[in-house]
């Protein structure tokens, strides 16, 4: 098992990673990075498979970076990889609360922006025996 990680640079402490099994083939996807970035952080990988490739994405936005900004950036990295019709997980801590989706307009935008898949499909992951 290895371990990818983009650690922030311009503070102490925090950063992205992910653990991946020694099983896979993956890529790192920098062309779909938000390169130095102090709105938030990001990891892309494309796990290579057949019949078709998929792309894991880790974020991180501190609390104290400005909301609107990341919603902007993230609609176009999002809209970037949805071109390429693979299948895309988008995790992390965005640092958001979601129980004011209906009181704060921000935090609507960002769930009915980037997420605005009609269709959502809800990751599975098997362990083989």
């Amino acid at each position: 098992m290895g371990t990818i990680h983009d650690d922030r640079s311009h503070k102490r402490g925090g950063g992205v990673g992910l653990f991946m099994s020694d099983k896979f083939n993956y890529t790192l996807r920098n062309d779909v990075k938000v390169p130095n970035s102090t709105v938030y952080k990001t990891l892309f990988i494309e796990i290579v498979t057949k019949p078709k490739s998929s792309i894991i994405a880790v974020l991180y936005r501190p609390p104290d970076s400005q909301f609107l900004p990341s919603i902007d950036h993230l609609s176009t990295t999002i809209d970037k990889i949805n071109k390429e019709h693979k299948p895309a997980f988008i995790c992390g801590d965005f640092n958001i609360d979601l129980l004011k989706i209906q009181s704060h307009k921000p935090t609507n935008d960002f769930i009915k922006g980037p997420f605005r898949d009609p269709q959502p499909h809800p990751p599975i992951f098997v362990q083989e025996s």
